[in-house]
């Protein structure tokens, strides 16, 4: 008769982590910037750290002055973030506008620092002082849909 080989302890197996629901990506239009205003390469900096695809149109010519626009795709939430990292450190406000297929973020110096005018699908308008969260929120309910 052969000795009985011992069995090796099994290693318990781990719960699996849920998998976190993924974000919608929105395409934006980022622009109020005057000619030559480093704030555009600040916020195309803050949103590429965020996430997003995004950059200066391809048509842009160093040639002439021209007035800076940023197009891209982001998460909801990166958007959020970059919006409110601008907002804090800049001296101005800021539009997020999104009744177009795009959501249109313009630099507004009318408003004061860390305010935000958003403007929903149907014209609705709300004026806040919100954290990237609400932020977040504020742009998914915006657009309609998604949540």
């Amino acid at each position: 008769m052969e000795p009985v080989q011992p069995i090796e302890p099994v290693e318990p197996i781990a719960p699996v982590e849920p998998v976190p629901p993924v974000e919608p990506m929105v395409e934006f239009r980022w622009d109020g910037f005057d000619p030559g205003d480093p704030d555009a390469d600040e916020t195309l900096y803050r949103l590429k750290e965020a996430g997003a695809d995004a950059g200066y149109p391809p048509d842009r010519q160093r040639d002439f002055v021209i007035i800076p626009v940023i197009i891209g795709a982001i998460a909801v939430f990166g958007l959020a973030k970059a919006i409110k990292s601008f907002i804090d450190d800049m001296k101005v406000g800021t539009v997020i506008d999104a009744r177009g297929e795009q959501i249109k973020v313009t630099k507004d110096k009318s408003l004061g620092r860390g305010t935000v005018l958003l403007i929903s699908k149907d014209g609705t308008l709300s004026l806040q002082n919100p954290n990237a969260d609400k932020i977040g929120d504020l742009i998914k309910g915006a657009i309609g849909g998604l949540k």
